[in-house]
């Protein structure tokens, strides 16, 4: 008899049932991952971004007393842009060449595009300085033409433009080195001026005129102020113009009429007096000539790369008398445009070694990018970046690679190490070892961002020592222990970190505001409400702060408000404001008649109150084709993949400046 057996089992049918549905449960997790790995990137990005501008604004804090006057826009022909809003990051022209050159109605504006726009919209610096420092030997040379002055500027690496055929002795370039403020007599003077003041003539009409005091030697004036100018079509409009004017030597006076001073003033029409500022101009002279017997107003770039300035050494000794009897140390101060907010400008100290015999111990830092631009990578647009050098320096003044470019392994590394009390830039290697050298004095990890420091002459018992390029050409050893040294590099991503400046400084304008200027609203010229005072488009989203605001209440009453800081304000209105509505909101226009007297202002005082570190950064990409316009189209796409961060802190130019 047989006995019946009972089997059991899955079919192949649910094996596949069961697959796909398992597939469409695994796929959906796995899809969690890349989008929870693109946050983790993103968080990291803003973390990194915000770490950059808290350095930068901790870096600017500790030199307060150097802090530009402005930082502003500027057009193509130099004057400055009050109209570009700095959350403007479009390219300043129309189309795009392949080769990356930027256009606008034919003409080039930039050789790089990436110049021109993002966060380089923004880079020409106003009136940054100080007194001028105390004289030392800066180089080894046996001359007196390294001794003297010396200042690092704050934003380098600057854009340098000499002119072609400048003297020696007197070289015309972009950046401008000047002094003290002089002041403007109020009354027609009957005797020479002093060398402090100058007097105005004319000042209600196109026949404006300074009349300066001459100097002993030949010299040179700096002339600043917002202007109407003829447009040639029946009208006016209001330019921001920085002219230099030059005096004979003697003991007299001599008259400058304002439309006359070079091309950029030519069909002035008025003027904007209390817009207007005059300066003393340093004489820029060639590194290798000994410093002027008779002017001490001299200066040398001595590294026209990094902006490195060198002042003559009688400079500092002098003090400038005032018409009140008050004395005040002589001043150095600089317009210059900075090279590129990519060049990250990150600024460390090495530790003390603890000390001891035997070999020194290399040290690490790392910076604060990981992800070091090199040669040979491609760029945002698809462009390679250059494999021959650094892509912000000439290294040509170097002579080659002699261990102070910036090559490792024979290829481009794009950092570059500056000891900022000196200037002079660190050795990566040996002069005499090649490019190929296995053991450098500073080795850099391009995907991490470490420096490696090597003792250069494998003695503990001097700390670490490093070798220097000074700005002289010369090279020495120096210890390297608890100095200030600034490393430039450029990361990827395209981070940039600008620094955005308010005015240092505001004056009154009748009309549309210019650089440093501000218009009180309800007046005919451009209306605007009555309880509000209209900046410059590129104040906006700054802070200010007003000494004194006279205004009246609903009630008729007088009313003033002291010592208030308020925020500039993006708006539908004619221009960025501030309201006095924010302090009280029953006032009801700004006035200039307070307790039954004529005041002759309604506000009294405005100055930027503020520093703002805007960090910068895009990972994207996109390529350069033939057609120009379609460039400009592939940009401004590209640009809408910005990220940004800002840091904003109150921070006004110290005190020491005076």
């Amino acid at each position: 008899m047989s006995r019946a057996r009972r089997t059991s089992g899955t079919t192949l049918i649910e094996v596949l049932v069961v697959i796909v549905i398992f597939l469409v449960g695994i796929l959906a997790v796995v899809q969690v991952f890349p989008r929870g790995a693109q946050l983790l990137v993103l968080a990291r990005n803003g973390s990194v971004a915000r770490a950059l501008a808290s350095d930068e604004v901790e870096r600017l804090k500790s030199r307060t007393d150097q802090l530009p006057e402005a930082i502003v826009a500027t057009n193509p022909d130099g004057t400055g842009n009050a109209d570009r809003d700095p959350s403007d990051i479009g390219p300043l022209g129309d189309e795009i060449l392949r080769n990356g050159s930027l256009r606008r109605g034919g003409a080039t504006v930039s050789s790089d595009w990436q110049l021109a726009s993002g966060a380089n919209g923004v880079r020409r610096v106003l009136g940054e300085g100080r007194r001028v420092p105390a004289p030392r030997q800066v180089g080894t040379l046996a001359n007196d033409g390294v001794f003297g002055g010396l200042m690092l500027l704050n934003f380098g690496p600057i854009e340098y433009l000499a002119e072609e055929g400048s003297d020696d002795r007197d070289i015309t370039s972009n950046v401008i080195v000047y002094a003290n403020d002089l002041v403007p007599r109020t009354d027609e003077p009957g005797e020479p001026l002093s060398r402090t003041e100058y007097f105005v003539v004319n000042p209600q009409n196109a026949a404006i005129t300074i009349r300066l005091p001459q100097a002993l030697v030949a010299s040179r004036y700096r002339v600043a102020f917002s202007g109407y100018f003829t447009n040639g079509a029946g009208g006016f409009e209001k330019r921001d113009v920085i002219a230099t004017t030059e005096l004979g030597a003697g003991t007299g006076l001599e008259d400058r009429p304002l439309a006359s001073l070079n091309a950029a003033t030519a069909g002035l029409a008025s003027v904007e007096v209390g817009s207007l500022r005059v300066q003393r101009v340093y004489r820029q002279i060639a590194s290798a000539l000994p410093w002027g017997v008779d002017d001490a107003y001299e200066v040398k770039v001595i590294d026209p790369n990094f902006g490195v300035l060198l002042f003559h050494p009688e400079a500092f000794g002098i003090t400038l008398e005032r018409t009140d009897g008050t004395r005040e140390p002589l001043q150095a101060r600089v317009d210059y445009t900075v090279r590129d907010w990519r060049i990250i400008r990150d600024q460390f100290r090495l530790p003390a070694p603890a000390g001891g015999t035997g070999t020194m111990p290399p040290i690490n830092h790392r910076l604060a990018l990981g992800g070091i631009k090199v040669g040979g990578q491609t760029g945002p647009d698809g462009r390679t970046l250059s494999t021959d050098g650094i892509q912000f320096v000439e290294w040509n003044r170097f002579g080659g690679d002699d261990g102070f470019g910036n090559f490792q392994d024979g290829r481009a590394n794009h950092v570059v190490v500056i000891d900022e009390d000196t200037g002079g830039v660190i050795a990566e290697r040996r002069p005499a070892d090649p490019a190929t050298a296995p053991n450098p004095l500073i080795r850099i990890d391009k995907t991490l961002g470490v420096l490696t420091f090597t003792d250069a002459n494998d003695d503990a018992s001097d700390g670490m020592t490093g070798i220097v390029r000074l700005p002289d050409g010369t090279q020495r050893e120096l210890a390297l222990d608890n100095r200030t040294l600034r490393c430039l590099y450029m990361g990827r991503n395209e981070y940039a970190v600008q620094v955005l400046k308010p005015s240092a400084e505001y004056s009154i304008a009748y009309g549309n505001p210019g650089i440093g200027q501000y218009y009180l609203g309800g007046s005919t010229a451009l209306g605007g409400q009555a309880t509000r005072i209209y900046f410059p488009r590129a104040d906006a989203g700054r802070i200010v702060r007003v000494d004194e605001l006279n205004y009246r209440r609903a009630d008729g009453l007088p009313r003033q408000v002291i010592g208030h800081d308020f925020v500039i304000r993006r708006s539908g209105d004619i221009l960025p404001y501030i309201d006095i509505r924010e302090v009280d909101a029953n006032a009801t226009r700004l006035d200039a008649n307070i307790d039954g007297r004529s005041s002759g202002f309604a506000v009294r005082g405005v100055r930027g109150a503020s520093v703002a570190v805007r960090v910068l950064w895009n990972p994207d990409q996109f390529s350069l084709v033939d057609s120009g316009t379609a460039n400009i189209q592939r940009l401004d796409q590209w640009q809408r993949s910005y990220r940004k961060t800002t840091n904003e802190t109150f921070l006004e130019r110290g005190e020491t400046i005076r």
